[in-house]
């Protein structure tokens, strides 16, 4: 045999050794990544994960990610090494719903956004008033200032101070109306905004400077109301850095009968209260101090939200469901099979040789 032809079927046999080499390895890598002691430790990291949300810290997110992304190839891995998976289309089913369920928690904890606001009657939305409670990486914006303008707020109570249900009407910046109530929440821009328990009486003033034409208004929201009956006054620093107390007197709570919480469950009459000299505000009625005039233009209703958003709540509920079809049709699968094998052995029983 010449060399040149020896030398071919050499190197090529080298090479067929080499592929086959490399599969082994290839093999023997998605064979670790798939083992069940990947999966046990994954879930003890997302066990942790869901630990340090618990707390409330940011460091949770990447924790959880990361838990779920290391998932995502464990089951890769298994889906592809695993010659079981091909043989029961159930169990295949069952493994893809898992790694869509895995991919969705991740990406909704990148894209999830939680955060709460409080706002008064007639007041427009400020996106920068929102205090941030959770929010992910791939977080969708909030909807823009003025998106919506607080309408009237109205809870309805049995007799005492037995809440029924919340009414909060929200005026659009197309003109719209929307309510938000108990359970249901107004949708703005895919974000959900919920009521909150928290609602009370906000003091509309306005601050007109010494010497200066232009006036700027603000609010000043009183404790929680009736929960905090009592206890309806708060401290104020005007602009000009004076120190005001300022307390507001609501009519008394009706005992035997329903009753609607509202802006004329109020007296509209303020006691502010400087260097121990009180002064009795009603709407439209000013008090002076040294660097300007504060005017008291009458009292609304202030209620707080919750905002949330999550997009990935659609998926990871189909992912859900795919998962448990498939279990259940494997389960159904390994009952049909117990039962068809326990007939056969039993009809087996009963021939005679």
């Amino acid at each position: 045999m010449p060399e040149s032809t020896l030398t071919t079927k050499l190197d090529g046999r080298e090479q067929i050794g080499n592929c086959r080499h490399m599969r082994n390895r290839s093999r023997v890598w998605l064979r670790g990544l798939a083992s069940l002691r990947i999966t046990g430790i994954v879930l003890l990291l997302l066990g942790a994960g869901g630990v340090v949300a618990s707390t409330q810290s940011q460091n949770s997110q990447w924790l959880i990610v990361a838990s779920l992304s290391l998932l995502v190839i464990n089951l890769s891995a298994a889906l592809v090494s695993n010659p079981l998976f091909r043989l029961k289309p159930a169990l295949f089913g069952m493994h893809i719903g898992l790694l869509l369920l895995a991919l969705s928690l991740a990406y909704g904890h990148l894209s999830r956004f939680r955060g709460h606001f409080e706002i008064t009657e007639g007041q427009g939305f400020d996106p920068h008033q929102v205090i941030v409670d959770r929010q992910g990486l791939l977080a969708h914006e909030l909807p823009l200032e003025d998106a919506f303008r607080q309408g009237e707020v109205r809870i309805n109570y049995a007799p005492g101070m037995v809440r029924r249900d919340t009414n909060s009407r929200l005026l659009l910046a197309d003109g719209k109306t929307s309510i938000a109530t108990d359970g249901q929440p107004a949708v703005i821009e895919e974000n959900r905004f919920y009521v909150t328990h928290n609602k009370g009486f906000s003091a509309v003033v306005s601050w007109w400077p010494a010497g200066g034409d232009t006036a700027s208004i603000g609010t000043l929201h009183f404790p929680s109301y009736p929960r905090l009956a009592p206890m309806q006054q708060l401290s104020w620093t005007a602009p000009d850095g004076t120190e005001l107390s300022i307390e507001l007197e609501p009519k008394r709570i009706p005992q035997d009968e329903n009753w609607t919480l509202s802006h004329s469950m109020s007296e509209a009459l303020l006691l502010v209260t400087q260097e121990g000299n009180t002064t009795r505000l009603g709407p439209g009625e000013s008090i002076r101090l040294e660097g300007g005039v504060c005017r008291f233009e009458g009292i609304r209703m202030w209620i707080g939200y919750r905002i949330f958003h999550d997009p990935s709540l659609y998926w990871c509920f189909a992912s859900a469901m795919v998962v448990v079809c498939c279990l259940a049709w494997h389960m159904a699968g390994r009952y049909l099979r117990k039962s068809k094998r326990n007939t056969i052995l039993a009809d087996a029983g009963r021939v005679k040789l």
